[in-house]
């Protein structure tokens, strides 16, 4: 008997994690951006808020470029934190460029939805211009995450296990 509840709480984790391992390689599919919008700007000694644009799928990237002056390039700052929408604290993500290097690159954000906004700082002397494109992968959906079903798992096993004990153990109190 004690071997079955064994191989039981064996087989139901198993289960579980061969599950979840499958879950996981199904998402994985070729990207499909989709730009939800674009901003351009000019080198300023204010900090600029961008509009709020709305992601609906939880993977989505922003594309960046800037154009550094060449005479005040070691002075180029850029900084852009991506907020959601009502936040001023917690920002979701960064870019960021010193000295006009690098002058463009992808800041990629992960299992988030919502509406959002950019705070930009591009110092007046060493930024010429710059854009920012949001996109969102149309083939990423909202992951099942391990957290979510592993507690679960768990307790599930634990209950068979206590349910299989206590049969056992009501068996032999009856031989007794």
């Amino acid at each position: 008997m004690k071997t079955s509840q064994l191989f039981l709480c064996v087989m139901l984790i198993s289960f579980v994690a061969t599950t979840m391992t499958a879950h996981s390689l199904a998402l994985a599919e070729t990207a499909n951006w989709s730009e939800v919008a674009t901003f351009t700007g000019v080198g300023s000694s204010e900090t600029h808020n961008t509009t709020y644009f709305t992601i609906d799928h939880p993977e989505w990237q922003i594309r960046w470029m800037l154009s550094p002056d060449p005479n005040h390039s070691a002075y180029a700052g850029f900084f852009v934190f991506v907020y959601p929408q009502g936040e001023t604290n917690s920002y979701v993500g960064t870019i960021y460029s010193i000295g006009g290097s690098p002058t463009n690159g992808t800041a990629p954000i992960h299992n988030l939805t919502g509406s959002f906004y950019m705070s930009v700082r591009a110092g007046i002397l060493g930024i010429l211009n710059y854009t920012l494109i949001v996109e969102q992968d149309l083939n990423s959906v909202p992951e099942f995450p391990p957290s979510t079903i592993l507690p679960l798992a768990l307790t599930t096993a634990l209950l068979v296990t206590i349910t299989l004990a206590y049969a056992r153990y009501k068996q032999q109190s009856k031989r007794v």
